[in-house]
């Protein structure tokens, strides 16, 4: 990521809606290297989202990256939390699991399998047969 920093989609929709100010850290050519939604340090200098170079690092090669770099990231933890809030709901009998798509059902199943598998993995006094 090269020293960028973002608020995944929120920076793309900042930029779109020209709502914000960010905090960049520029080369010795100028050049935007790394981002930031909060003052740091080196990202010192503040920048409005209309400003060219902002937009041109953000278009860039690495600009794109970095933000499906974070998008990624973000994914991964969003997927824990929507884990966590299915359990939740069904735990309360606010929903039941089979109200979910076969499809949003199979998922799930496969996840909870892969974590028992990894639970496993790092706990060797549990035999297969025990129940965690």
């Amino acid at each position: 990521m090269r020293g960028v920093q973002t608020g995944t989609l929120a920076v793309q929709l900042d930029v779109e809606q020209g709502s914000c100010m960010f905090y960049v850290t520029r080369d010795a050519q100028g050049a935007i290297i790394s981002l930031a939604r909060e003052r740091s340090d080196p990202a010192q200098e503040e920048v409005d989202v209309s400003d060219p170079a902002l937009k041109a690092f953000l278009e860039g090669e690495e600009g794109a990256a970095a933000l499906l770099a974070e998008i990624g990231e973000s994914d991964l933890g969003l997927v824990r939390v929507i884990e966590d809030l299915v359990e939740l709901l069904v735990e309360r009998n606010l929903i039941t699991f089979t109200d979910l798509p076969l499809a949003a059902q199979s998922k799930l199943n496969e996840r909870l399998h892969l974590r028992d598998q990894l639970t496993r993995l790092h706990s060797p006094m549990v035999d297969e047969d025990d129940i965690l």
